[in-house]
């Protein structure tokens, strides 16, 4: 029942952590001889891993607390395509047209901005170059990246899904889960096989995987200061031996969680401002292109000056037009899907154990199979929640519900609690 007043100025701190890093590399690279631009280029994954981390110890305290895989699947679309989709929007309409090298009337009429368009918004990912944005040409490397920051949203969705499969086949054990969870990491490490099976996952698996554990440590124990501050230490000793990677997954992932009982002036703005950390993240990359594009200087701490205010805008704008708004939609979202599943053979107990399982091994089909299918990620999510409704509907035709199972309940709340 800890509160963790810090985790939203922690994630804030993350995307800003990786707006600076993207902004130490100039065209021309980290400028050399500048350790201090070198060490915050290489930091900016580290914001990444306290994203993932964050999430795994949130979103298994959401299984366990709620139990509900209605909820947490609504729940977690609310939280991330509205938003993704204006940015993609947002960057291909107006960002990207005023950073191309070619005349508006040329950029409009260009058939890749349609395909930009369409392939982003399934693979959840940078993959499909604008014209004429950002100056790339000759870059073949960087072409076909208009926003560099995507490339983690396609791993996290996909971490989601994988959290809600296993819990699903696994009796709805979130202990068991995360021990899955925990296994599925080692066997990634270990084995070069498993790291290419679950290619989509392995990179990021191990910090998901250590905020679950994080919980499970929290869920038994509490927060204990004193532990907390071992576990800094660790992770100071580990990062000067080099192993920073491996400590941060681990003692790391506690520490980060200690931190997220603490508030913090991030936090405390954050509830002024709302959350803007999904925002910064996802309009850093784009907005800092095009400064780069407008600007006769490109050099790093120049960059991170004219980007820095005009991203907070952009995610303020992110925050109070689309995120908040989206976010509202919880509880009624997920409460006519409820009756809509009442009625399409939700009502049968057997037949919603049935398509959850169906759905979870499907779900786990997908993320393993040797072809990459789980790159189109939006498409394969919609096949899933499709192909889920549909058996509830044919077992409803087949089985219908007996009488003694009783009435059908609203299991909705009016407090639903974001993850």
């Amino acid at each position: 029942m800890t509160a963790f007043p810090g985790f939203d100025g922690l994630r804030l701190a993350a995307a800003l952590l990786v707006l600076v890093s993207h902004a130490m590399y100039s065209r021309a690279g980290v400028p050399p001889g500048d350790p201090v631009s070198q060490w915050l280029a290489d930091a900016g994954v580290g914001g990444v891993y306290v994203f993932f981390i964050i999430s795994g110890f949130l979103l298994s305290r959401s299984l366990d607390r709620e139990g509900d895989a209605l909820r947490f699947a609504v729940n977690r679309v609310l939280r991330i395509y509205p938003g993704f989709i204006a940015c993609v929007l947002v960057t291909a309409l107006a960002l990207g047209a005023a950073g191309s090298s070619l005349p508006a009337a040329a950029y409009f009429a260009d058939i890749e901005l349609l395909h930009h368009i369409r392939l982003t918004l399934d693979c959840l990912c940078s993959n499909a170059w604008l014209p004429g944005v950002w100056n790339y040409e000759g870059d073949e490397a960087m072409r076909r990246v208009v926003n560099g920051s995507l490339w983690s949203l396609s791993a996290e969705v996909l971490s989601y899904l994988l959290l809600l499969a296993l819990w699903l086949l696994l009796r709805r054990s979130v202990l068991v889960t995360v021990l899955a969870l925990v296994g599925l990491t080692l066997a990634t490490r270990l084995s070069g096989g498993a790291y290419d099976r679950l290619a989509a996952l392995s990179f990021t698996l191990p910090y998901f995987a250590g905020g679950a554990v994080a919980y499970l440590a929290v869920r038994a124990w509490g927060v204990r200061t004193g532990v907390a501050l071992c576990c800094v230490a660790v992770v100071v000793l580990a990062a000067v031996n080099g192993h920073t990677a491996a400590a941060l997954a681990t003692f790391g992932a506690y520490a980060i969680v200690w931190l997220g009982t603490l508030d913090n002036p991030l936090s405390r703005l954050s509830k002024h401002t709302g959350d803007l950390s999904y925002g910064v993240y996802l309009y850093g990359w784009p907005v800092q292109q095009l400064v780069r594009v407008v600007s006769p200087v490109d050099t790093p701490w120049v960059t991170v000056a004219l980007c820095l205010p005009l991203t907070l805008l952009f995610a303020w704008l992110s925050h109070r037009l689309v995120e908040a708004p989206a976010l509202r939609l919880k509880a009624p979202v997920t409460s006519r899907l409820r009756r809509f599943a009442a009625g399409a053979g939700g009502a049968a107990p057997v037949g919603g154990r049935v398509a959850g399982i169906v759905f979870a091994i499907a779900a786990l089909a997908v993320l393993s199979w040797p072809q990459p299918v789980w790159w189109w990620v939006s498409a394969c999510l919609l096949a899933l929640a499709l192909g889920t409704t549909l058996l509830a509907v044919v077992w409803r035709k087949r089985c219908p519900p007996q009488s003694n199972f009783g009435p059908v309940q609203d299991g909705s709340s009016s407090t639903d609690r974001p993850s």
